[in-house]
């Protein structure tokens, strides 16, 4: 358990250090979060994501020993609902500004690769002013990427997000 533990505490380091963050807490509950969410083998895998979508032949580059097609057997796997939102869900605590999981939007280059891996959905400039207008009657808050070239946005809430 102590290695479980150890590949769930690194996963949780390099979601913290991730635009939106993932905090320790002094209860440890985030590491329960993290092995309801993933294997320990798809943790070892999360750990060598970034925060914008990427091929799998580039991710496999940096997760050792792991072929692309175990990698992108674990990224399929891993694709899912906003994980703030999940993780609260796993809590019984689902989230008091709207039912939607559905709560980040793409851009760019981003958008592009999301689609091509199967991780997103496309969506036309009015679904996306909808969903902005949703995010703004749920009180959510927007949250862009920290860049001169957004790749994301993301609709955070004060009950679920860690920003």
């Amino acid at each position: 358990m102590a290695e479980d533990t150890d590949v769930y505490r690194r996963l949780q380091q390099h979601l913290d250090a991730m635009p939106v963050g993932f905090p320790a807490t002094a209860s440890g509950i985030e590491l329960r979060i993290l092995r309801r969410l993933f294997t320990p083998e798809e943790a070892e895998v999360a750990l060598c994501l970034s925060a914008v979508p990427e091929r799998p032949a580039r991710i496999a580059g940096r997760a050792r020993g792991r072929s692309k097609d175990e990698v992108q057997a674990a990224l399929e796997a891993m694709a899912d609902n906003c994980v703030c939102r999940q993780g609260k869900d796993l809590l019984g605590q689902p989230c008091g500004r709207g039912s939607g999981r559905r709560v980040c939007l793409m851009l760019g280059a981003v958008a592009r690769k999301s689609i091509a891996l199967g991780s997103a959905e496309a969506v036309s400039p009015e679904e996306a002013l909808e969903l902005l207008a949703r995010a703004e009657r749920d009180g959510l808050v927007v949250q862009p990427s920290n860049t001169r070239d957004p790749a994301f946005v993301c609709f955070c809430c004060p009950c679920c997000c860690g920003v």
